[in-house]
């Protein structure tokens, strides 16, 4: 049931969890993600927010699910994620928003899932996530890229300073004033897993901060809650981090403001639990879509205006 300063909105086209969700100021787009686990999917959903009517879009040229993606103005980058066949994948692909076509950009060193990707400064940056690691197997790596664009292009990937420790399934946002970029929470890699391991690996709250100028990582308070499958949402306030799962594989609904100034601040709670779900600014309001919520449903669509939550 929806109440309190949340109202609902228009349903998803049917169950999606792990995707890439993203609004113009005419229409809201869901790309991607998984109907269960090891089943992601190709489809784009389109919503028309002045009648709030979805319609199909153009599917991404491969089935993924936990893809590193970014906004570039007009463009979408959706980077890595995970293949229908358990293998994870290195290309990157651009959608016109409004032309709504795909294009391929230049692939990854390596693949990646589970990564976030966040763009700071002209720069595309994507931290965290597993990949194959030589040395055991799938692991999770204190990996950070850097990817520069020109004309809206990606042309080149190069190492950047890692993330201070090996992490997954977080967030990454960048916080006000577009110098620094926040990782907070996920699960901790610890020796050799898959995909299916991924929700028996620790969770962590641990929170960085990435200098985009000066290059180099600084701890910043840890989330309250720690939690992995989360949300961030980077706002002119800070970054709002909501959802997730904790360390008892429990679906959680309690949300958290990151100040500019590195603190950590309670806001009111989502109506219900859910991870890997969609968390989209729409002009004045934050919408809640999709994600994990009771087995075999599709969780409600939420909405709220962004002023009422920050207040609460």
């Amino acid at each position: 049931m929806v109440e309190g300063i949340f109202r609902p909105g228009p349903a998803l086209p049917g169950r999606r969890s792990d995707f890439v969700a993203t609004a113009t100021d005419r229409t809201l787009l869901v790309v991607g993600g998984c109907l269960s686990p090891r089943e992601p999917v190709r489809d784009t959903w389109v919503l028309d927010l002045a009648t709030e009517k979805w319609r199909t879009g153009p599917p991404i040229p491969e089935p993924r699910e936990g893809i590193a993606w970014a906004r570039d103005k007009d463009w979408l980058l959706a980077a890595g994620g995970y293949l229908p066949t358990s293998d994870i994948a290195g290309m990157v692909d651009a959608l016109h928003l409004h032309e709504e076509r795909w294009e391929a950009r230049q692939p990854l060193p390596h693949a990646t899932a589970w990564g976030r990707g966040a763009l700071v400064g002209g720069a595309l940056h994507l931290a965290g996530g597993f990949r194959i690691d030589p040395r055991s197997a799938d692991a999770a790596i204190p990996d950070h890229l850097q990817g520069s664009l020109e004309g809206g292009k990606l042309v080149h990937w190069r190492d950047a300073p890692p993330l201070p420790l090996g992490v997954a399934d977080g967030t990454f946002a960048p916080l006000p004033g577009g110098e620094k970029i926040v990782w907070s929470g996920g699960a901790l890699g610890v020796g050799a897993w898959r995909r299916e391991h991924l929700f028996s690996q620790p969770v962590t709250g641990v929170t960085f901060a990435f200098d985009t100028f000066h290059q180099t990582w600084q701890r910043l308070p840890e989330l309250p809650v720690p939690r992995r499958a989360h949300r961030a949402l980077a706002l002119k306030e800070g970054v709002l981090v909501a959802g997730g799962v904790d360390d008892e594989t429990t679906a959680l609904s309690s949300v958290f403001l990151l100040s500019p100034d590195g603190f950590w601040n309670e806001l009111e709670s989502l109506p219900d639990p859910r991870y890997h779900f969609g968390l989209v600014e729409v002009g004045d309001e934050i919408w809640v879509l999709g994600g994990n919520y009771l087995e075999g449903e599709a969780p409600p669509t939420l909405r709220v205006a962004k002023k009422d939550w920050l207040r609460a």
